[in-house]
């Protein structure tokens, strides 16, 4: 496949995610399934997931590289 955008090409799509200190959520009294995590346990997921798109052969072929 030709390259299609930035961030696309034949191979791979680069992928940015955001991190956040979502702790201080917590204390002003809001929850949520994230709200105690760190940045390294957010960036610990997102790597799980795209590890295993990865495994599975990527999106429509190409590796995801975050």
């Amino acid at each position: 496949m030709p390259e299609t955008g930035a961030g696309v090409s034949s191979g791979e799509i680069k992928l940015g995610i955001a991190l956040l200190d979502l702790r201080t959520v917590r204390q002003i009294g809001l929850g949520g399934a994230f709200t105690g995590t760190t940045p390294d346990e957010q960036k610990a997921y997102f790597q799980f997931f795209i590890d295993e798109v990865n495994r599975a052969g990527g999106v429509l072929g190409r590796k995801i590289v975050p």
